[in-house]
């Protein structure tokens, strides 16, 4: 049985700015906007999210 894990997220709904995708991102990706907690990246047909869980990068600099 598959576990599903969710994140309930604030979000304020300003504005993005997406950049086009000039070979800096995979070819399947046409532009892409970052967001506090990760990237949009739009493609033919879809919009992906991309949430970055930044707490292990961070428990992880505060004891170096």
């Amino acid at each position: 049985m598959q576990s599903l894990l969710a994140q309930e997220i604030e979000a304020s709904m300003g504005e993005y700015t997406f950049f086009e995708n000039k070979g800096q991102w995979p070819n399947g990706v046409l532009y892409r906007a970052k967001m506090a907690s990760g990237s949009i990246y739009l493609e033919q047909g879809r919009i992906l999210y991309y949430f970055t869980d930044y707490s292990q990068l961070q428990a992880t600099h505060a004891n170096l």
